[in-house]
C-alpha cells in the first residue's frame, strides 16, 4: 500500500505547479484518494486530510 501513497505524494511534491493548474488531474487524484478512504486505508486518508497543505 504505501507505494501508491508514495507515489501520489511524490506527484504531489514534483508536479504541485501543474495539478493545481490541471483541474481534471486533482479531481482524478482526489477520486483516487476517496477510493482508498472508502476501503479504510489509514495512510491514503491520512494523505486526503493532507492534501490541502500541498497547495499552501
Amino acid at each position: 500500500m504505501r507505494g501508491w501513497i508514495g507515489l501520489i505524494e511524490r506527484y504531489l511534491a514534483e508536479f504541485r505547479e501543474y495539478l493545481a493548474a490541471n483541474p481534471d488531474l486533482l479531481a482524478s487524484i482526489r477520486s483516487l484518494l476517496n477510493a482508498f478512504v472508502r476501503v479504510g486505508w489509514p495512510e491514503g486518508v491520512a494523505l486526503t486530510y493532507r492534501l490541502g497543505d500541498a497547495f499552501r
